[in-house]
Order: C-alpha cells, then structure tokens, then sequence
C-alpha cells in the first residue's frame, strides 16, 4: 500500500506536537496513518472502487504513466466542471510529491484531516484496565480540542464533497464509485 500522506502534513492547523519522524509519538502517527489509510479509502469510494485505486496507484512513485489518468487526478488534484457547470478544484489527496513534478510543498489532503481528528480523538483519552483515564497537568491548564477538531473535520467534508462533485461528473470513469461511510460528506455543527 503507497501511504497518501506522511507526518509531514502535520503542521500548522493540524499540528501535533513531538510527531516527527523516529520520535515516539512520530511513530504512533505512521502507524495510525497507516492503519486508517485503507478504511478511509473504503469508506470513502466504497470497496470495490478503493480496491482498484489501491491496485492501480501501487507503483505510482516509479510508474505514474502505468497508473489510470482518472486516479491521478484522485491522487494529486485537478480543476475540473460539475454538474452544475461550477469551475471547482479538488485539491487531491497527496501533495507532497510522490513523483517528480506532482504535487507541491503545500502539504494538504483530506486524509491528513481525518487522520488528525481520529489521532486527538484516541490521545486526549485512553482506555485502560482500570477505565477512561484522561491526563493530568501539574503546570498547565486542560483544553478542550473540541473547536480544532470540528474545523479540521469540517474541512475534510468541505473537500469530500468537492471530490464527490468531480466523481459524479464522470459516472463512466468511476462507475463503481459508492461511497460506504455518509458521515464522511456530513458537516459537525460548532458548538459554543
């Protein structure tokens, strides 16, 4: 499996501290990444579909040409007409240049946004034998990341369904494309 995204996508609005690569918490964000990469795809285009875009972007950083034009356009964006005849642009769900030439140093992608949610989601608290155990600061106060995490995910529906938009407006190209999981399109209202 080609990972869409690194930890270097974790910066500025999706900052998580001390997830550099060889550090501790560095690997515990490979690893969620790579765990979570395979579902999201699932849910996002539905199995069939994630299955043949797994396949076909395989070899994607040595053999672009080999892989389908219409996942490339998945993979690193493209500005495309809806249906509606609205010019959008998807931004893609890698750019930080898996091949020469693709992408840009703007490290954005949905996927990061969803890894970013599930990652402060499963660190604020850990279930342990004893049950819910949330940490505790000698010298610091406790915030809730409530507000980020509703704006980041917010932000990742915002291009899920731009995405949907650019799939839809060629039902031939992506004939198999059924999205699995709706939350995935859905905004989370802010709270106050």
């Amino acid at each position: 499996m080609v990972a869409l995204i690194n930890n270097d996508y974790f910066t500025n609005s999706l900052s998580l501290p001390n997830t550099d690569s060889g550090k501790p918490e560095g690997e515990v964000l490979t690893s969620l990444i790579l765990t979570l990469q395979p579902t999201y795809l699932d849910d996002l285009f539905g199995v069939e579909m994630a299955e043949d875009f797994n396949t076909s972007i395989e070899d994607i950083e040595t053999e672009i040409d080999d892989v389908p034009q219409k996942y490339r356009d998945i993979v690193f964006g493209k500005t495309f007409t809806a249906l509606s005849g609205e010019k959008l642009k998807w931004i893609g769900l890698s750019s930080h240049g898996l091949v020469a030439g693709q992408g840009t140093t703007n490290k954005v992608s949905p996927l990061a946004n969803y890894v970013y949610f599930n990652y402060v989601s499963q660190v604020i608290k850990s279930v342990q034998s004893i049950g819910v155990v949330e940490p505790n600061f000698e010298n610091g106060k406790l915030v809730s990341p409530h507000q980020t995490c509703v704006s980041v995910y917010n932000a990742m529906v915002k291009n899920h369904l731009i995405l949907n938009e650019l799939l839809l407006s060629d039902t031939t190209a992506y004939a198999t494309y059924k999205p699995l999981n709706l939350d995935l399109f859905t905004y989370i209202p802010h709270v106050i």
